[in-house]
Parts: structure tokens; sequence; C-alpha cells
């Protein structure tokens, strides 16, 4: 029954994920030193970003603070202060590295909170690249 729920849903979470993504990037357009990590057939529900000068782990605790969940660097490296080799293999230029987050989208996520997302983290760049 799980499957099946999951297999009638696919498309439409496929599509909602896609949106929540532009939503954000979208927030991010006016922002300064940043990239999307990925080639053109990544998937809708990741979303990696750099941003250049930046430690992704203070744009982690920001956003928590705002009550968002990212996590910074790639999943396979979370317990590794290392550079991930994900990162370095989709070639993210190592001063690049430092400040890379991850974001998931899912089903329960809504265009709103996309929107504040994307918001939170362009203040909460826009706040650490003044103070540093």
């Amino acid at each position: 029954a799980a499957a099946q729920l999951a297999a009638d849903r696919l498309e439409r979470d496929y599509a909602h994920a896609e949106n929540l993504r532009s939503i954000v990037l979208e927030e991010l357009a006016s922002v300064s030193d940043w990239q999307v990590n990925g080639g053109p057939r990544v998937s809708p529900y990741i979303l990696s970003l750099s941003f250049f000068g930046i430690e992704g782990e203070t744009l982690v605790i920001e956003t928590d603070h705002a009550g968002f969940a990212i996590s910074s660097g790639a999943a396979c490296s979370s317990r590794s202060t290392e550079p991930s080799h994900v990162l370095i293999a989709l070639r993210v230029p190592g001063e690049w590295l430092r400040g890379t987050v991850r974001i998931s989208f899912g089903r329960f996520n809504t265009e709103e909170s996309a929107r504040e997302l994307g918001a939170v983290i362009r203040t909460s760049l826009e706040k650490i690249r003044r103070i540093r």
C-alpha cells in the first residue's frame, strides 16, 4: 500500500520539489558570490549551494535559529571536517567548499516556507558578510 501511494504521488511530489527549489533560488537571486552545485540532472529534492567566504556551519546555525534545518557539506561526509569527496568530484572550487550547505525538500514543505527559508538565508548572508 505504501509503495502504491508513493508511486501515485511520484510525479506530483517531483514537481512540488522542483517548485520549492525554484522559490529558494529566486529568493537568492540578489545575493552575490554563490553557486548551485551539481549538473543539469540533479534531484529536485536536494539543493546544494556554496557561498564564497562563508562558513556553511555558520549559515546552518543562523537558519536553525529561524526554525529551519539545513546541513553543511554533503550527507556522506557529515561527520568529517575534511572536504566532501562528492563536492570535490563535482569540482566545487576549494575556496567555496567550506561554504556549502545542503537543503532537502519534501512533500510536507510549503511554498511559503521555501520563500521564508530563501529570505532567511539571504539576510543571514548579508549579516555574516557585514561582520567579517
